[in-house]
């Protein structure tokens, strides 16, 4: 598979995650993807996400865990399956 699929793939799943966070009430701001991909607050609620697309590598799983942030902030992991319909979440 080229790169442009999975591109347009992680996208459309970033996309999904910031509609499923604002229909939720959290205020969004959108990264990189490199480590981090999401930051999404409400009131004292800090959620640090990292997207995936069908898994996530174990490698992914430690750089989201070793990322410091405040204790208050939970780092999840979205691992969007295909032809699935919603986020599996794991908090790391």
């Amino acid at each position: 598979m080229s790169d442009d699929p999975i591109k347009r793939r992680m996208a459309r799943a970033k996309q999904r995650a910031i509609d499923d966070l604002g229909a939720l009430g959290y205020d969004v701001i959108s990264s990189d993807n490199r480590p981090i991909c999401l930051v999404a607050m409400l009131g004292k609620d800090i959620r640090i996400i990292k997207i995936c697309l069908d898994s996530a590598s174990p490698e992914e799983k430690q750089r989201v865990s070793q990322y410091s942030a405040s204790s208050v902030a939970s780092r999840e992991l979205w691992i969007r399956k295909s032809g699935r319909e919603r986020f599996e979440i794991q908090k790391v």
